[in-house]
């Protein structure tokens, strides 16, 4: 995460960063409930859960967000799974 502020989006205020540290972590929902709460959102229904695993689209199907999955020849197969809502190669 530092590396992409660092180098990527270094004048972006991207926060809160919620890491593997938090708990309960991934494929529970509390980190993803947890931003929106920051937000001042009652939900997650207008947040996206973009991710590459099956813990990320878990996570953010229990927590009401649409599901992105970043696929990769390691996932492709998540692509077809009913929490995916839509699927992006790159």
């Amino acid at each position: 995460m530092n590396h992409l502020l660092t180098h990527h989006l270094p004048k972006t205020l991207f926060e809160p960063i919620v890491t593997r540290s938090f708990h309960p972590p991934k494929p529970e929902p509390d980190g993803i409930l947890f931003i929106a709460r920051q937000w001042g959102l009652e939900d997650a229904k207008r947040l996206v859960m973009v991710g590459d695993s099956m813990d990320d689209i878990a996570a953010g199907r229990k927590a009401g967000a649409a599901t992105v999955l970043l696929v990769n020849e390691g996932n492709r197969e998540l692509g077809n799974h009913e929490f995916t809502d839509c699927v992006v190669e790159r």
